[in-house]
């Protein structure tokens, strides 16, 4: 539907950089929307329709061609709001965090300084607080 109100206004002589905007706006917005919650629990499939669909939308020109994949887009945001989550002991999330590690030494520097908690199902793979924990410490 989306993609349909773009043809009508290209159709109308809307000029390619008000469409990049729009396309921003109507579109991207609606892609990476909560991605930190529903991205995932998607599957491979999914993910690259996500990633066909912006590609179509980069060679129809309603977007530039060098808009990020949304991967880089949710991992952006991701790391956006583990940023804002481990700075605010009020934010709603910050409760979710593990303990902080007491351990003096630290061989790799990390993101953060808090114990990685333990795996028990594929669910934890998918849950935000595990995933940005275990982002970039191996």
């Amino acid at each position: 539907m989306r993609l349909y109100a773009l043809n009508v206004l290209r159709s109308h002589s809307m000029p390619t950089s008000a469409l990049h905007i729009i396309f921003q706006a109507l579109v991207m917005t609606k892609l990476t929307y909560c991605s930190c919650a529903w991205y995932g629990f998607c599957t491979a499939k999914e993910r690259d329709r996500l990633e066909s669909f912006l590609s179509r939308c980069k060679c129809s020109g309603y977007c530039v061609n060098n808009t990020p994949t949304v991967a880089d887009l949710r991992a952006a945001s991701d790391t956006k709001l583990f940023q804002l989550v481990v700075a605010d002991p009020q934010n709603t999330l910050h409760s979710l965090l593990p303990p902080e590690s007491t351990i003096t030494y630290n061989p790799r520097p990390r993101a953060h300084n808090f114990t990685l908690p333990d795996k028990h199902c594929a669910l934890d793979s998918c849950n935000f607080v595990t995933v940005m924990l275990y982002a970039n410490c191996y």
